[in-house]
């Protein structure tokens, strides 16, 4: 059947409105034509990349062949997808492929409906499908839905054409811009058929999120501050703030909280206030304690120390006993298998998540069934493969019949370059350097070619293949299909020929590791940056100032070069010189890249954990699958991640939480008033004696130490290494590296001194980027939280928390999480008889089981204090004092020495503050008019009033004030 298919045609690749409507074989007809003929020579005799993509930008007109936007080009809720998919297959990017033997190929396929050479001598052709836009789909949706459709066009055509190429990645966009060009043999095929495959390309969407804000506890232990008979108003902000944090759960806890006697009124007011509830944390809520109640919060610091632990009386949910964990584990992977649906289950560190998964892999998978297993570390890598043939060897003598003992998937684990490569003189010259092995020194320089045992590793017909994250994330690597011998003898991989598509993928542990922020400032080489910063700081939204100056992004674009490959007929020395100078050398902008491609596609995703900043354009790249295994049913297995974090860059997965309790035998103890901070260990020079001392005192009646702590402590690069020396500890591992770890499972007693924590700044970013959370780096404020105690009872511990409720969740994702993964290295689920030991002041997370507090003064010695018992008299008599070495020195009767810089401040401030006074800043309007800061240490603030007043100066504004110790204690 006939078809006629319009596309929007513009001058150019720029954002313009001056755009027209033609016909797919109007289009056509023109390539055909000598139209563009003398423009298209010009470009293919040009030899700089550079001069090339400008000549093509500048002179030749763009057609959209997938999607029919807007006028202006963007995408909109009016633009409807064409059905056409379209390739774009560059020579420069396909070294040897033959493109004319490519052309033939794809013209014989009955859904071709056009193809032609490429204004740069590659080729361009597309699919035509049945892939539709349904009504009522928002547009986002369909763009991601397209890439299904795309990603189902590419296997398609690479298996009838029987060849690996390598397309331009825009392609998978809906929105995409194609040159014209020059073929007098450009074809079309009007009457070519629809592939169809739309009811392949499914979505699934955003799972509900009904995880908390907070726990229910929390929130109780605060609310009950605040007076039951509270009038409207004031219920209204308290009602709003709890049912942000807790959803509808929270509408019984307030029904039993409110004195009221139209409980039905009380009702409908707790659904208005859920309906319009838009901000809510426990910040906010012990505002409200002490606003409207009796409840006072800590300043932090030293006065810290003298808040104990306290026991309160708030009922905890049970936790699941291992049995009733592994049933309800096993429950979700067979949902997984039967329903093809992604699950991500958190599961109590050391529960055996792991083992449970592999059991059923054992048992309930088909033998044919192909599983792609993603684990953080080789090591690791290597446990799976340990663990499970254990599993399968006991099934298969367990099994009563002769297909259990024979039809059960087999396992196989793959392995990096840098370990399997028999060439040493490239893995010693390239691997060993962190680079790595170009396909094409494989394909026509290596000896080893054939018999190479990294290239023969994926030869394998194992069914369950075991690979490291990377895989997820980065390009494939070009053997992954096995290999074939070609015709001269030779070996090449075998490309789409035998393509090995996982039927699921299991993800185990720490996939959603958040990186480094990039950063991309103003300057003259990106004149784009300056005025998209411009944009946006007068109001305009990131998109839209990007798209305003989308003309000077792909201009911009055309100089962000990326580093030059060198020449493979170079010596594998001089190569490696050379291409490590190249990317020294190199000034590419990844962020200016992506900028091109949202002005190329109008792809709002390009855009994520992009914000503006400090005269800067900054970008969090956030994990996702490489686009080869979006769809595939997948099973994310951890132990910490948290559910906001999960549902934002998982938006469709099912999300489940399995709290495991420990074994009895297993004690976890916890320092109730101080946390070992790398700033504590290099303030003075005695306190890393202070600390051996202390943990040898702890671990004496111990045989088989394990330790967890820093990495590195001042200049000292191997810490745990050393403090482990010192105190005789016969395992040791450091914050950052503990995934996978399984050495201290048999340890007696596990010290995890000090804790994992982003610094501020870095909170800040990843809030900022995940959850447009626009709050800059807060002073630490305190808050009573519950703990639960081994025995039973529930305790309440007096926390750092953040003021806003992203920052909490990036800490709990990020810094909470590896104090928990500390924890669970000692395996207390499963583990013998042990006793664990944290030393870090935070709240563990409600499901983590503590049989008792320690103070910091039971084991090690205490800091000599400046302020004498006279000293503090004198300053109560006075009412305040300032925090600057002058009025410090004849109020305290201290040395210049003693109150020189601002750890001595600090300390003197904490001090006076651990015996009530309030560490101020305050905002002084001075006699004649000026205004500036002044820091006290104030018992009665009246005293200091009418100290200011007599001097001619007014307080206008005071701010409360956490010491520096706070920040990390």
């Amino acid at each position: 059947m006939s078809v006629t298919i319009y596309a929007r045609v513009a001058p150019s690749m720029r954002p313009t409105t001056t755009t027209t409507l033609q016909s797919i074989e109007d289009i056509i007809e023109s390539v055909r034509s000598g139209v563009y003929e003398d423009r298209i020579l010009l470009i293919r005799e040009t030899e700089d990349d550079n001069e090339r993509k400008a000549l093509k930008r500048n002179t030749l007109p763009v057609f959209y062949p997938t999607v029919l936007p807007s006028v202006d080009t963007r995408l909109g809720e009016d633009s409807e997808p064409t059905g056409i998919v379209q390739f774009d297959i560059d020579k420069k990017d396909n070294h040897g492929l033959d493109v004319n033997e490519l052309y033939t190929a794809v013209m014989k396929h009955h859904a071709c409906i056009y193809a032609f050479r490429s204004p740069s001598g590659g080729l361009k052709f597309g699919l035509l499908t049945d892939f539709a836009r349904t009504p009522g789909e928002p547009i986002e949706i369909t763009n991601r839905r397209f890439k299904i459709a795309y990603r189902l066009c590419l296997q398609l055509i690479q298996q009838y054409c029987d060849t690996r190429f390598h397309d331009d990645p825009t392609g998978s966009s809906l929105r995409q811009s194609c040159f014209l060009s020059h073929d007098p043999n450009a074809f079309f095929r009007a009457d070519c058929k629809q592939l169809a495959l739309n009811d392949q390309c499914h979505v699934p969407p955003p799972v509900p999120f009904t995880a908390t804000e907070a726990d229910i506890t929390s929130v109780q232990i605060l609310l009950d501050y605040i007076p039951r008979d509270l009038p409207y108003d004031g219920r209204f902000k308290v009602n709003a703030c709890v049912l942000k944090m807790l959803g509808r759960s929270g509408i019984g806890l307030l029904m039993n909280h409110w004195q009221k006697e139209d409980r039905a009124e009380l009702e409908r007011q707790l659904e208005e206030a859920l309906r319009g509830a838009k901000y809510g944390s426990i910040y906010l809520l012990q505002s409200y304690a002490k606003e409207y109640g009796n409840y006072k919060p800590s300043n932090g610091g030293a006065a810290r120390r003298h808040i104990q632990p306290m026991p309160c009386d708030y009922a905890l949910r049970p936790l699941s006993t291992p049995d009733e964990a592994t049933a309800s584990l096993q429950a979700i992977i067979r949902e997984f298998m039967t329903s093809k649906t992604s699950h991500f289950v958190k599961v109590t560190t050391g529960a055996g998540k792991t083992r449970t998964v592999l059991e059923a892999l054992s048992r309930e998978v088909g033998h044919n069934a192909k599983i792609l297993f993603l684990v953080p570390t080789h090591d690791l890598g290597d446990q799976i493969i340990k663990t499970y043939n254990e599993i399968r060897v006991a099934d298969i003598t367990n099994a009563e019949t002769l297909r259990g003992k024979l039809q059960r998937p087999s396992i196989v684990k793959f392995y990096s370059r840098k370990t399997l490569c028999e060439n040493k003189e490239a893995r010693e010259n390239l691997e060993e350097f962190g680079i790595g092995i170009p396909l094409q020194y494989c394909l026509s320089q290596c000896p080893y070619q054939g018999v190479c045992n990294y290239t023969l590793q994926f030869n394998t017909t194992t069914n369950i293949r075991v690979m490291t994250h990377n895989e997820w994330i980065n390009e494939q690597s070009a053997w992954f299909n096995g290999s074939r011998t070609t015709d001269t003898g030779g070996t090449e991989p075998n490309g789409n020929r035998s393509l090995w598509v996982p039927d699921y993928i299991v993800i185990d542990e720490d996939i959603l590791r958040l990186g480094k922020v990039q950063k991309e400032s103003t300057s003259k080489r990106f004149p784009s940056i300056a005025r998209i910063i411009l944009d946006v700081d007068t109001g305009k939204s990131l998109r839209d100032a990007i798209w305003n100056h989308g003309e000077r992004v792909i201009l911009d674009a055309a100089k962000n070069t990326k580093p030059a490959t060198p020449s493979l007929n170079l010596p594998l020395k001089k190569y490696r010189h050379a291409y490590l100078k190249s990317q020294e050398d190199s000034q590419h902008s990844e962020i200016i890249a992506r900028l091109e491609s949202y002005v190329q596609s109008d792809d709002p995703t390009l855009l994520d954990g992009m914000w503006v900043e400090d005269n800067a354009i900054r970008w969090l790249p956030l994990p996702a699958p490489a686009e080869r295994y979006e769809g595939i049913p997948t099973l994310y297995l951890d132990a910490t991640a948290h559910p906001a974090v999960v549902q934002r860059l998982l938006p469709g997965v099912q999300f489940h939480s399995i709290a495991v309790r420990q074994h009895d035998d297993v004690r976890l103890f916890q320092l109730s008033n101080k946390t070992i901070t790398k700033e504590w260990l290099t303030d003075k020079p005695e306190n890393l004696p202070n600390l051996v001392d202390g943990l040898i005192e702890i671990a004496k009646p111990y045989a088989n130490v394990g330790l967890i702590t820093y990495m590195q402590i001042g200049e000292e690069r191997d810490f745990a290494a050393s403090l482990a020396e010192k105190i005789g500890a016969s395992h040791y591992a450091h914050f950052g590296d503990l995934r996978g770890i399984d050495t201290m499972k048999e340890v007696d007693c596990l010290l995890v001194v000090g804790r994992h924590m982003l610094l501020p700044k870095d909170t800040q970013d990843y809030a900022r980027a995940l959850f447009s959370c626009e709050t800059g780096a807060e002073r630490p404020i305190y808050a009573d939280l519950p703990v639960r105690m081994k025995d039973g009872r529930t305790y309440r511990l007096n926390s750092m928390i953040p003021k806003d409720p992203w920052h909490q969740v990036v800490y709990e994702h990020t810094s909470l999480s590896e104090t928990l993964q500390a924890i669970g290295r000692a395996r207390p689920v499963h583990g013998p008889k042990k006793d664990i030991y944290v030393f870090a002041n935070e709240n563990l997370a409600i499901n983590t089981e503590v049989s008792g507090f320690f103070p910091f003064e039971q084991y090690f010695k205490q800091q000599v204090p400046l302020v004498t018992s006279e000293a503090l008299e004198r300053v109560r008599d006075r009412g305040f004092v300032q925090l600057m070495p002058k009025d410090l020195t004849e109020q305290l009767e201290l040395t210049a020495h003693q109150v020189k810089g601002s750890k001595k401040q600090n300390q003197i401030a904490s001090e006076l503050v651990a015996n009530g006074a309030d560490w101020i800043e305050a905002t002084v309007k001075f006699e004649k008019g000026n205004v500036g800061q002044q820091t006290y240490l104030v018992f009665e603030m009246p005293a200091l009033k009418r100290h200011l007043d007599k001097k001619g100066a007014q307080i206008m504004v005071v701010d409360a004030v956490a010491s520096d110790a706070a920040l990390t204690d």
